[in-house]
C-alpha cells in the first residue's frame, strides 16, 4: 500500500478516536449534586477513637521557641524533617467562623455608604477587624500569626507557613468566596510546575472552604455550578478558570480540626484528607448532649454548626445568591432541619479518615464552656501544636513517622479502641 494511503488511514483513525472521546464526554450525564446526609449509621470510611497521647507540655509562661523543653523542640524538629522529606513546600493555616476580617458584613455596608472607598482603606479596615479578634480570642479557636511563626521556627522546615484570612461570615456565599480567594492566593504563591505537596490546615468552617475548593479545582459538576452562579452575579472574573487549571496539577494534604459536616468533598489521588474532632465517648456518635456547660462530650460547636445553622447575609443581593446556592449545598438557614440533624449526633463524615480525639479539656467540677468555646477552641492552642502536627504527619507521610511505629491490634470499633495507636497508611 502506498505510503500516502497509510498516512490518510492513520489520520482517519485518529479523527475517529477523537470523535468517540468527544461523544463520550458530550453524552456523559453530570454527577448528581446531593447535600450531605446525616445518619447514626456506622461510617464506611476509616475512623479511630484516639487519646491525646502526649506528655510533652507547652510552656505558656514563655511562649517562644527558647522557652520550650528539649522534648517539645525535638518533636517539632522531627515534624520539620518529615515535611521537608515529603517535599511539602507550602502550608496554609485557615481560621473558622467569626474570627476573620469581616464576620458581620461591615465592608459591603460601608461600600454602599461610601461608594468611592479605595481598596487601601478597605484593606486597613479589614486588618483592624482581624487584629481585634486576634486580641480577643488569642489562640482559642483562632490561628494567630505568632502561632504560625512559632510552627515555622520550631519545625525548621523549608515549608513556607502562612495564615490565610477570609471574612468568616456564617453563610454559604462567604465560605464560597473564601474558597475563591484561596484559589487566587495559591495561584499567585505556587510555581508553574507542580513539583511539591501543599498542606492545608483548617479550623471549624475553614474546612468548608477546603471542601468547596476540592470541587472547584477538580472541576466537578458542583464546582462548575458554583462558579457559574458567581459569574452570573459578577463576583468572579475569567482569571479564576485559569487559576483552577493551574492548581489542579498540585497535590494537597488537608487537615480539618473541628469542622462541622456541611459540604461534600471530591477527593482524588492528589488530595488526601484527615478530620480531627474533639470527642469523648466510646462510639462514633456524639454523646452527652446536655453536658455542654462542662464540655462533657467534646466539641459541641462541631455538632451545632451543621446544615441549617447559617446566619442571614447582610445585603439583599447576598441573600439572593445564597438562595441559589441552597439548591446545590442544602438550606443554609433551616431551624427545623437543624434540630433533626443535631439529634442524630453524627461525628464522622463519609470523606477521608477521621480521628476522634479526647483533648482533655472537659470541666470536672467547674463549668468551662466559655473558656473552651464549648470544646471547639482547643485545636488552635499552642499546647496542642505538636500533637496535631505529629498526627497529620503520621497520617499523610507514614513512611516518615514522627513517632515509633506500633502495630495496631484490631480494626474493630469496640471499647478497647481508645488504647490503640494510630494506623499506618498500609494498614488502612
Amino acid at each position: 500500500m502506498p505510503w500516502p494511503w497509510l498516512v490518510i488511514i492513520a489520520i482517519a483513525l485518529l479523527l475517529f478516536v477523537a470523535f468517540l472521546w468527544a461523544l463520550k464526554r458530550f453524552l456523559r450525564r453530570p454527577e448528581p449534586i446531593l447535600p450531605i446526609q446525616y445518619s447514626k449509621k456506622e461510617p464506611s470510611v476509616p475512623f479511630f477513637i484516639k487519646p491525646f497521647d502526649t506528655d510533652v507540655v507547652f510552656n505558656y509562661k514563655n511562649p517562644y521557641l527558647d522557652g520550650q523543653s528539649d522534648a517539645w523542640r525535638q518533636g517539632m524538629a522531627r515534624v520539620g524533617e518529615v515535611l521537608d522529606d515529603s517535599n511539602v513546600t507550602h502550608a496554609y493555616f485557615v481560621h473558622g467562623t467569626l474570627v476573620g476580617d469581616d464576620p458581620f458584613g461591615l465592608i459591603p455596608a460601608l461600600r454602599r455608604i461610601h461608594r468611592e472607598m479605595d481598596p487601601n482603606t478597605e484593606f486597613k479596615i479589614r486588618q483592624k477587624i482581624k487584629r481585634g479578634y486576634d486580641h480577643l480570642t488569642r489562640d482559642t479557636g483562632n490561628y494567630l500569626e505568632e502561632y504560625v511563626d512559632l510552627f515555622r521556627l520550631a519545625s525548621g522546615a523549608r515549608t513556607q507557613c502562612q495564615i490565610f484570612t477570609w471574612s468568616s461570615a456564617n453563610h454559604h456565599l462567604a465560605r464560597l468566596m473564601g474558597s475563591i480567594y484561596l484559589i487566587e492566593r495559591l495561584a499567585g504563591d505556587l510555581p508553574d510546575i507542580p513539583v511539591s505537596r501543599i498542606l492545608l490546615v483548617g479550623h471549624s468552617h475553614g474546612g468548608q472552604i477546603f471542601a468547596l475548593f476540592s470541587h472547584i479545582i477538580n472541576q466537578t459538576h458542583l464546582g462548575n455550578s458554583l462558579l457559574d452562579i458567581l459569574e452570573e452575579h459578577d463576583r468572579i472574573g475569567p482569571s479564576i478558570r485559569r487559576a483552577v487549571a493551574k492548581l489542579k496539577k498540585f497535590s494537597y494534604d488537608i487537615g480539618t480540626f473541628g469542622t462541622p459536616h456541611r459540604y461534600p468533598w471530591r477527593l482524588t489521588k492528589r488530595m488526601r484528607l484527615i478530620n480531627v474532632i474533639n470527642h469523648r465517648g466510646k462510639t462514633h456518635l456524639a454523646e452527652k448532649p446536655l453536658g455542654f456547660w462542662k464540655t462533657a462530650g467534646g466539641d459541641y460547636v462541631q455538632q451545632w454548626g451543621i446544615a441549617g445553622s447559617d446566619s442571614l447575609a447582610q445585603s439583599s443581593q447576598d441573600r439572593k445568591i445564597n438562595r441559589e446556592i441552597d439548591k446545590l449545598l442544602g438550606p443554609g438557614v433551616d431551624p427545623k432541619g437543624w434540630l433533626e440533624n443535631v439529634a442524630k449526633g453524627m461525628r464522622v463524615q463519609e470523606f477521608g479518615t477521621t480521628y476522634l480525639v479526647d483533648y482533655r479539656d472537659s470541666g470536672i467540677m467547674v463549668p468551662n464552656f466559655m473558656k473552651t468555646v464549648f470544646g471547639h477552641g482547643v485545636y488552635t492552642r499552642y499546647e496542642v501544636m505538636l500533637f496535631n502536627a505529629q498526627l497529620m504527619c503520621d497520617e499523610f507521610y507514614p513512611d516518615k513517622r514522627t513517632k515509633p511505629q506500633l502495630k495496631r491490634k484490631n480494626a474493630s470499633f469496640d471499647n478497647q479502641i481508645q488504647s490503640l495507636p494510630p494506623p499506618t497508611k498500609q494498614e488502612q
